[in-house]
C-alpha cells in the first residue's frame, strides 16, 4: 500500500515534457559569451508518411544575430494545456548562442493512405565557437539544462492495420511490442572539438560526445530510452539523469520524461597547446513521428541553458575569438581501440561487454533507425572497446538496411549501455520478415565478451490485412449503468445483460485481455471477468463471462449510496499522499478532495449537483499543477482546501503551500487572498500543505513540509493567514507568517496537525535522518503564535526512535487535551497517546498500541464517548478499527473490532474518517482500485 504523501523525484530514466510547457522566455544574459562570437546553421523539416515526400520548410546559416524560426506542421486534435491548436517546429538561438533550443511537434495525421500526409517534424541546430587556449590549466564547460519529450494517446481503439501494418508476424505475440514505435520522439545531442581551425586537411577531432533520449509507444504502453553513442568519449547524459512520468494526468496515456537536473559537458583541453586555437561544435536534433493518427500528440524539446544563474558556457584560461564562418562537415573522429589489459590486472575488473538482448525488433517504416544496445556490466576498470558489425541474414544490405561496422567505446569507470543505430530502409515489396545478423568481436582493454551474437528482425510493412475475428461473450447480473469493458485499447459500453462483442476485428494468433474499464453505477456494482484472456484461433471468441453483483453488508449503512458505499468520480494522484480528505458540513453534506478537485455529496451519498459544476469544483492554485490534500469548513460555511502548488518546470522544483476558499455553493471567494487563492513559498524548494486548522479567532493555519537549503533537508512547516487570506506577520519567529522545525536533521514531513484547548498547535509526521531511510514518529508543538513550545517533550519535540520504520499520519486531541497519534509501524498500524506535556501515557497500552488488523492507520477520529476510530487497509480493503479509551480493541465493533469494505476486488486503502455528530455514523474516504485505475471511494459505517 502507498502511504507516502509527497515525494521528491528520484532520477529513473528520461523526462518528457517538451512543448507541453509554454516556450520559455529568454533569460537575462550571462556574461560568458559575446555578441557575434557564434556561427549557426539550422533546418526544419516536415516529415511525411512516405519519406519521398519529406519537405524542407526552412534552412539557413548565420553569424551573430538572433535565430528565431517557427514553422507550422499541421493541426492537433488533442494537446497539453498551453499548447496551440497547430503543431509547430522551432529553432532559437540568441545573439551569443548561449541560450538556444530546438523543438518539434507531430500533428494528428489526416490519413495514412496519402503518401504526403504529415506525420511529424524535425528541427536541427548547429553552433560553433572558436577559442584560444591561454593557460595550461584552461577549462571549458557547457550546461545542458532541459531535455524533454511528451506524448498523449487518447484513442479508445487499438492501432489499425493502416497504422501498424506489420502487426502479428509470428515474431511476437505482444501487440504493444510489435507496434511500440507508432509514436516516437527523439532528442539527439552531439558535442565535438578540434584544433587547426584554419581548415588544413584533415580536421581531426580531439573530443566527441553524443547521446540520444527517446520516448515511444501508444495507448497506455510507453517506453523511455536513453543511450550514449558508440564512439562517445564519455556519456553525454545517462539514463539515470532522467525522470520518467508514465501517468501525468491519471489516464495512463500521457507520459512525459524530462532531464532531472542540469548536465555538465566538460571539454578536455590537455591535448591543446597553449596559444593554439580550437573550435567547439554543438549540434542538437529534435525529431517526432506519429503514425497513430486521430486523438494523439507528440513533442520533443531541447534547451541549453534554462536560466542564467550559473547555467552558462563557463570557461577559464581561454580567449573567445571572433566567430568562424562555417561549421565544417569534414571533421574526422577516429578513436583507437582500448589499449591491451595490463598483465597484472585483476580478473574481471574490466567487466563484460554484451548485447542487451539476443533478439532486436523493428519495422520497415519511415524513420526506422534501430538502436542496438550493448552493455558493460560487472566491472569498469580501465577503458574498454569492442567491434560491432551488422551483416546480412535474410535481409540484404543496401536494400533492407544499411550495413554498419564500428567501434564501441566505454570510458574508464563506465558501466551501462551504449547503442549503435542500424538504419532500416523502406520499399514497397510485399515480403517475409527479414533478419540482420549482429556481432561483437575484438574486445579491448580488460573487458571480456558476453553475449556476442544477436539478431535484428525487420517486420515488413507491405503485408495485406489478415483475416479478422471478434472477441466477446455474455454479461449477467447487470443492474446499473455506465459499465465499460476494455480489450487492450478497445473500449465498449455495455447497456444490458446478454451477448456482447468488441466492434473490432482481430487477426488469428493475436492475444486478448478483456477487463472492466468502468464499473456500473446507479446502483453501484462490482463486475468481474471470467475467461478474459487468451489467444485468438481461426474463429470468433464467444466464451468471456462478465458477472455483476450489487455490494451489501450488515455493517455498512444501507441508506448511503449503494449498500453503504459510493465511488467518487475524482481520482487521486498516485504519486502523492493518499489523496482523500473529508469534511462534514452543518447540514450533513460531505465534502471530499482528490487530486485537484473538490466534490460534494448529499447526506444519502448522492452527488450534490447544485454545488459547483454538477457537484464538482476544479481547484487551481495558479500556474502549474495543483494537488489537494485537505478540506475544512469554516463556522460561516465557507470551504477551505489546501495542498501543493506544483511547479512542473523548474529545476530544482519550486512547489508552494496552496490555499483556496470557496463560498458554500462552490463559487470562489473573491475576497480571500488573490481571487480566492493564496500561496506561500518557504525557501524556493518543494513545499506542500497537508492539513488545515481553523483557530478560534478565524485565522487559518496550514501544516506540512518545507525543503530548506540546497540539499533535501525537509522540515515540519506551518503557515498562518488571516481570515481574509493574508499571511499573518504576527505568526512565527521571523514575522513572515511561517514557522519550521527540524526534528531529525534530514527528512522530516509534517502530515497532520490539531489544536489543543489552549490554542497550542500539535504537528505530527515523519522524523527521518539519512534521507528518510529509518523514519521515526515525530511530534512538535507550537504556541498559538507559531513559537516552538519548549515545555513540550524535549525543547518542543517528541521523537520516538526505534529499529523499525514508523511515522505518524494523523492526530486528534481528546477532551482532556491528551494527544492521540496514528500511523504506520512497520507493516502494521499504531496509535500512541501523550499527555498534554508530551509524555507517553502509560495507561494507554504503555503509551503505544500496535494493531495487526490494519496495514497503517492513515486517519483517526474520536466519537462522543471517547472511543477511537482508525482507518487504513485491512486485507486489501477499506479497514476501520475501533479502540476503547485504554487502547484495547472494541470487539463489539464489526468483526472482532474490524469493519472492512471491498469496492471492486482491487486494492482499497482508507485514509480519512469523520463522525457525524447526531447519529454517530462514520464516513470513511480513501483510495480505491476501479478497473485497475486509482479512484476515490466513500463508505458509511454504522456505529
Amino acid at each position: 500500500m502507498r502511504r507516502v504523501r509527497r515525494w521528491v523525484p528520484i532520477a529513473f530514466m528520461l523526462t518528457l515534457a517538451g512543448c507541453g510547457d509554454e516556450t520559455p522566455q529568454e533569460p537575462e544574459e550571462s556574461p560568458g559569451l559575446e555578441v557575434g562570437s557564434v556561427f549557426r546553421n539550422w533546418s526544419i523539416y516536415r516529415l511525411a508518411n512516405d519519406p519521398a515526400f519529406d519537405s524542407l520548410l526552412t534552412a539557413g546559416a548565420q553569424e551573430g544575430g538572433v535565430v528565431d524560426v517557427v514553422e507550422e506542421i499541421g493541426g492537433l486534435v488533442v494537446r497539453p494545456p498551453d499548447v496551440g491548436p497547430t503543431a509547430t517546429a522551432e529553432v532559437f538561438s540568441n545573439e551569443t548562442g548561449q541560450t538556444f533550443w530546438v523543438s518539434a511537434q507531430a500533428p494528428a495525421p489526416d490519413g495514412l493512405a496519402a503518401p504526403d500526409s504529415a506525420v511529424g517534424s524535425e528541427s536541427k541546430l548547429g553552433q560553433v565557437l572558436r577559442f584560444r587556449k591561454d593557460a595550461e590549466d584552461a577549462s571549458l564547460r557547457f550546461i545542458i539544462t532541459q531535455v524533454q519529450l511528451e506524448a498523449i494517446d487518447d484513442n479508445a481503439s487499438e492501432p489499425t492495420h493502416a497504422e501498424c501494418p506489420w502487426w502479428v508476424r509470428g515474431v511476437l505475440v505482444e501487440f504493444a511490442g510489435e507496434c511500440a514505435e507508432l509514436m516516437k520522439g527523439e532528442i539527439e545531442a552531439t558535442y565535438y572539438a578540434y584544433t587547426d581551425p584554419t581548415r588544413t586537411e584533415p580536421l581531426e577531432a580531439f573530443y566527441f560526445a553524443n547521446a540520444t533520449a527517446k520516448l515511444f509507444g501508444w495507448g497506455a504502453e510507453w517506453y523511455p530510452d536513453v543511450y550514449t553513442g558508440s564512439l562517445s568519449v564519455d556519456p553525454l547524459f545517462r539514463s539515470g539523469d532522467f525522470d520518467f512520468e508514465m501517468d501525468t494526468d491519471g489516464s495512463g496515456r500521457h507520459p512525459r520524461i524530462r532531464l532531472d537536473a542540469p548536465v555538465a559537458v566538460d571539454i578536455p583541453l590537455d591535448s591543446v597547446d597553449a596559444g593554439e586555437a580550437f573550435e567547439v561544435v554543438m549540434k542538437v536534433r529534435a525529431t517526432v513521428r506519429n503514425r497513430r493518427q486521430r486523438e494523439s500528440y507528440l513533442a520533443a524539446y531541447f534547451r541549453d541553458p534554462a536560466t542564467s544563474d550559473g547555467l552558462t558556457v563557463e570557461y577559464d584560461g581561454l580567449t573567445l575569438l571572433p566567430a568562424p564562418d562555417e561549421i565544417p562537415d569534414d571533421v574526422v573522429w577516429s578513436p583507437a581501440p582500448a589499449p591491451p589489459c595490463e598483465p597484472n590486472a585483476a580478473a574481471g575488473a574490466g567487466g563484460t561487454i554484451a548485447f542487451e538482448t539476443a533478439a532486436f525488433l523493428d519495422a520497415e517504416w519511415p524513420g526506422g533507425n534501430t538502436a542496438i544496445a550493448v552493455t558493460r556490466t560487472g566491472g569498469s576498470a580501465g577503458p574498454a572497446s569492442v567491434v560491432f558489425a551488422a551483416g546480412d541474414g535474410t535481409a540484404t544490405a543496401g536494400s533492407d538496411y544499411q550495413s554498419v561496422t564500428t567501434l564501441i567505446l566505454f570510458a574508464d569507470g563506465e558501466e551501462g549501455r551504449r547503442a549503435v543505430p542500424v538504419p532500416i530502409l523502406t520499399d514497397d515489396d510485399e515480403e517475409a520478415d527479414e533478419t540482420v545478423m549482429l556481432s561483437l568481436t575484438s574486445p579491448g582493454g580488460c573487458a571480456t565478451l558476453g553475449l556476442a551474437n544477436a539478431e535484428l528482425t525487420i517486420l515488413d510493412d507491405d503485408q495485406p490485412p489478415p483475416a479478422e475475428y471478434t472477441v466477446g461473450g455474455t454479461v449477467t447480473g447487470l443492474e446499473g449503468t455506465g459499465l465499460e469493458l476494455r480489450n487492450i485499447a478497445a473500449v465498449i459500453a455495455i447497456t444490458d445483460n446478454g451477448p456482447f462483442a468488441f466492434p473490432v476485428g482481430y487477426p488469428p494468433g493475436r492475444s486478448y485481455d478483456v477487463t472492466v474499464d468502468q464499473q456500473p453505477s446507479d446502483p453501484l456494482q462490482a463486475c468481474t471477468v471470467t475467461n478474459g484472456q487468451g489467444t485468438i484461433a481461426d474463429q470468433d471468441v464467444t466464451d468471456i463471462l462478465v458477472t455483476c453483483v450489487t455490494p451489501s453488508s450488515d455493517l455498512l449503512d444501507p441508506g448511503f449510496g449503494t449498500g453503504g458505499i459510493v465511488k467518487v468520480d475524482i481520482g487521486p494522484d498516485s504519486d502523492d499522499r493518499i489523496a482523500t480528505a473529508l469534511a462534514l458540513q452543518a447540514d450533513g453534506k460531505i465534502l471530499a478532495v482528490g487530486r485537484n478537485t473538490l466534490v460534494r455529496y448529499n447526506a444519502d451519498g448522492t452527488l450534490d449537483t447544485g454545488f459547483g459544476t454538477n457537484g464538482e469544483v476544479a481547484v487551481s492554485f495558479g500556474t502549474g499543477d495543483t494537488r489537494l490534500y485537505d478540506v475544512a469548513v469554516q463556522p460561516d460555511g465557507r470551504i477551505l482546501v489546501a495542498g501543493g502548488a506544483v511547479d512542473p518546470v523548474s529545476l530544482p522544483a519550486d512547489d508552494d503551500f496552496g490555499l483556496a476558499r470557496f463560498e458554500a455553493d462552490g463559487a470562489p471567494d473573491a475576497g480571500f487572498g488573490n481571487g480566492g487563492v493564496v500561496t506561500t513559498d518557504f525557501d524556493g524548494r518543494i513545499d506542500a500543505a497537508y492539513d488545515i486548522l481553523i483557530q478560534p479567532d478565524g485565522a487559518i493555519v496550514l501544516a506540512g513540509l518545507a525543503l530548506v537549503g540546497a540539499g533535501i533537508d525537509s522540515e515540519f512547516a506551518l503557515a498562518r493567514y488571516t481570515s481574509a487570506g493574508v499571511p499573518d506577520s504576527t505568526f512565527g519567529a521571523d514575522g513572515d507568517g511561517t514557522a519550521t522545525v527540524d526534528l531529525a536533521g534530514d527528512s522530516d514531513i509534517g502530515y497532520a496537525a490539531a489544536l489543543q484547548s489552549d490554542g497550542k498547535i500539535v504537528v505530527v509526521g515523519r522524523a527521518a535522518p539519512s534521507g528518510g531511510s529509518d523514519p521515526d514518529i515525530g511530534v512538535a508543538r507550537f504556541d498559538a503564535s507559531g513559537i516552538l513550545d519548549s515545555s513540550f517533550g524535549s525543547g518542543g519535540i517528541v521523537r520516538v526512535p526505534t529499529a523499525d520504520a514508523e511515522w505518524a499520519l494523523d492526530v486528534a486531541v481528546d477532551a482532556s487535551d491528551r494527544i492521540l497519534v496514528s500511523g504506520s509501524f512497520g507493516t502494521d498500524a499504531f496509535v500512541a497517546r501523550y499527555d498534554a506535556n508530551g509524555a507517553a501515557d502509560a495507561g494507554f497500552g504503555g503509551g503505544m498500541v500496535v494493531s495487526t488488523l490494519l496495514s497503517g492507520a492513515n486517519g483517526i477520529a474520536l466519537d462522543d464517548t471517547g472511543r477511537i476510530l482508525i482507518v487504513g487497509e485491512g486485507d486489501d480493503d477499506f479497514g476501520v478499527v475501533r479502540l476503547l479509551d485504554d487502547g484495547t480493541v472494541d470487539t463489539d465493533f464489526g468483526t472482532d473490532g474490524l469493519v472492512t469494505a471491498d469496492f471492486f476486488g482491487g486494492l482499497d486503502v482508507a485514509s480519512d474518517v469523520v463522525i457525524q455528530p447526531i447519529d454517530g455514523k462514520m464516513v470513511v474516504g480513501g483510495w480505491i482500485t476501479d478497473s485497475g485505475l486509482p479512484r476515490v471511494g466513500l463508505i458509511r459505517v454504522l456505529p
